[in-house]
């Protein structure tokens, strides 16, 4: 067995297809071995659309739609999609957002090993020794000392440094975040964040590579519940040349300068050779 294949795989994604087809060609590129599933929803037909292609491109990967929103099960909905999909028979569990690129492979060994620590809360994707910026605050932080294992205490940090409870790229195991899945009260994938950040697990260590196995490109907002600070790259426009047979360069994110996991970059488009 691997971690890739102990680990279930949730990816959350609205009205951005094809910045999902972008985070599914860069898994397959430096993490072939995930199975991740798909939780999406669209807000208008044409997002729709997007997700019918994504789908095409991707068809070793489950694609499940949210379940329609009524007056009755607004509050609950998002959640029993949630553990619909989860596979809690698997040790481990890794959520993404659509907006996330691989930059490269993740040292497996060197998490299961840091996971093996009773201490440790985590396994971060997105963080590298050095991010001295939260995009987020849109403030500078201050890096912790790391040790040569790839551990620090969180507990001591700010900011992204001293935040363990997020779906954006944490590997936990799954017998810390299924009862959190199962027990607190949230309607998506932000309120859902927003209750685990309120609900830390009681391990003050988190586990980092020495290069970021992924970033964030806050590139668009697509919900309205968080005014998250975000780029001007409208996920309209996006959509659309996705559609009309284009794609997100995968190689467009070579070469950018992070100071942190959430770094604005311009997507480059590429026309779909498929």
């Amino acid at each position: 067995m691997t971690l890739a294949s102990d680990t279930s795989v949730v990816i959350f994604s609205k009205d951005r297809a094809a910045q999902l087809d972008l985070l599914l060609a860069t898994m397959k590129i430096h993490w072939k071995a995930l199975r991740p599933t798909v939780l999406w929803t669209a807000s208008e037909p044409v997002f729709e659309r997007g997700y019918e292609k994504a789908n095409a491109i991707h068809p070793g990967v489950k694609f499940v739609r949210e379940r329609p929103r009524t007056l009755l099960n607004k509050n609950t909905a998002f959640k029993k999609d949630l553990l619909s999909v989860l596979d809690a028979r698997l040790p481990y569990v890794l959520c993404f957002v659509d907006d996330v690129v691989f930059l490269r492979a993740p040292d497996e060994d060197a998490i299961i090993h840091a996971l093996h620590n009773d201490r440790v809360a985590c396994a971060s994707l997105r963080m590298q020794p050095g991010y001295d910026h939260a995009y987020t605050r849109g403030e500078d932080m201050v890096p912790p000392t790391i040790g040569d294992d790839g551990l620090w205490d969180w507990t001591t940090c700010d900011h992204d440094w001293g935040y363990p409870m997020t779906v954006d790229g944490h590997l936990y195991r799954m017998l810390d975040i299924e009862p959190l899945f199962k027990n607190l009260k949230y309607r998506n994938p932000n309120s859902l964040e927003a209750a685990m950040d309120s609900s830390r697990l009681d391990r003050p260590l988190m586990h980092c590579h020495d290069s970021a196995v992924i970033v964030n490109n806050p590139a668009n907002l697509v919900q309205t519940q968080h005014g998250n600070r975000h780029g001007d790259q409208s996920a309209h426009t996006i959509n659309e040349r996705f559609i009309a047979a284009e794609r997100i360069d995968p190689e467009c994110v070579d070469g950018i300068e992070r100071r942190g996991p959430h770094t604005e970059f311009t997507y480059r488009f590429i026309r779909d050779q498929r």
